[in-house]
């Protein structure tokens, strides 16, 4: 489990883990925006509740789906997708 999740018990954020990034995003036909975040970054820290509010005011739009994946647990993934910077929101 990710207990330094900054999106844990968010409804509208999925929690997202590498093995099943591809499943879950890119097989989906929903555009999927994804906050790359490291739960000690200040500015991470103090963009979650902007970015919980941003998709819980878009939770009844079909077409779009949000979640989050830690960086400073998923280092090498996300290093692997080119995000170095914390956060980084990235549409899939």
């Amino acid at each position: 489990g990710d207990d330094r999740s900054l999106f844990k018990g968010a409804t509208d954020v999925t929690v997202l883990h590498p093995v099943d990034f591809e499943v879950t995003l890119l097989k989906d036909t929903r555009a999927w925006v994804v906050d790359f975040y490291a739960d000690w970054c200040g500015h991470c820290i103090r963009f979650a509740p902007v970015y919980k509010a941003m998709a819980a005011k878009l939770a009844g739009e079909p077409r779009v789906r949000f979640g989050a994946m830690n960086c400073a647990v998923h280092s090498d993934f996300c290093g692997g997708i080119g995000v170095h910077g914390y956060p980084t929101v990235r549409v899939f």
